[in-house]
């Protein structure tokens, strides 16, 4: 099993292990922030020192978040290619995925849009459910090529990273029209999405630790073949290529046109052997101070 593929499962497992514990702090803070604000018997300075604190400290944790997220689309390249061959996956949501990393900022540095143009930013979430599709999509074909069901079943219920962004605009759009207690129903079923959210990320990096441990071996026997049969395509291309160059080299360092007749080309001199004969039984050349040849015994010295 090739220590690359390893190297990158476990990578990635951890990358998602860090994911779900970085998440779940995000949802405890957001939670104490909502309920902080909710509570009015706590003073306005007090609130509003712990609110600045756990906004720059949420932001840090989310930009880290999605940076984890970006460095884990590297080590499920190095995994695709060398399951397949070919890192279209890849290539399909690294160029869908930016639009996450839009709402992202949005998220952290664009309440003030939310208040002015809510709709906006509603359009921009949209755009990032479906750069979290394509992700999905990704994490899902790795489970299928590997096996696993929790890669699978974590792949599904990460969808629901985008739909606690829409929660979390709702939430901000519609907080004047809510009682206490629907607001406190509200910040529940936001805190319960981004635990269930979180998890996913659990069961990913749970699946991947299943793949390396176990079925990843099992589940690909014919894989060192399949990386030897690409890789010896790919040579022979390469082997083709430099001997046409080294034959169009050589054709242009030849004294004589392309389209010269045979009879000018230049011509090797016979080899003399003046120290062997042939002889004329066997046809085999041996030394001519041998009186009989060795091999049909006849009689060479006449």
């Amino acid at each position: 099993m090739d220590t690359d593929i390893n190297a990158s499962i476990k990578k990635a497992c951890i990358i998602f292990c860090l994911h779900f514990g970085l998440t779940f702090l995000i949802s405890i803070m957001n939670t104490v922030d909502s309920l902080m604000y909710l509570d009015l018997s706590i003073p306005d300075l007090t609130y509003i020192s712990f609110n600045l604190f756990f906004y720059i400290f949420t932001m840090i944790l989310n930009i880290t978040n999605f940076c984890l997220l970006i460095w884990v689309l590297t080590c499920f390249k190095n995994i695709e290619l060398n399951l397949t061959g070919e890192d279209k996956h890849y290539s399909r949501t690294i160029k869908y995925y930016p639009l996450v990393l839009v709402n992202y900022l949005l998220l952290e540095f664009g309440s003030f849009i939310l208040m002015l143009v809510p709709y906006f930013f509603l359009i921009i979430s949209l755009l990032a459910f479906i750069g979290t599709i394509y992700y999905i999509i990704y994490i899902y074909n790795l489970g299928k090529e590997l096996e696993s069901s929790l890669l699978k079943i974590g792949a599904v219920f990460f969808i629901l990273g985008p739909v606690i962004s829409f929660v979390g605009v709702f939430q901000t759009l519609f907080i004047p029209i809510f009682s206490i207690s629907g607001l406190y129903i509200l910040i529940g079923i936001y805190f319960l999405l981004d635990i269930v959210g979180g998890i996913s990320s659990l069961l990913i990096g749970v699946g991947l630790y299943t793949c390396f441990e176990k079925d990843f071996g099992r589940v690909i026997p014919d894989y060192p073949q399949r990386q030897r049969d690409y890789y010896d395509m790919r040579q022979l291309e390469e082997d083709e290529t430099q001997e046409n160059s080294l034959n169009n080299q050589r054709s242009s360092r030849l004294p004589y046109e392309s389209n010269s007749s045979p009879s000018k080309l230049p011509q090797r001199p016979p080899i003399v052997d003046d120290l062997n004969i042939k002889c004329p039984i066997c046809n085999k050349m041996v030394s001519k101070d041998m009186a009989f040849c060795p091999f049909c015994g006849r009689y060479l010295q006449n």
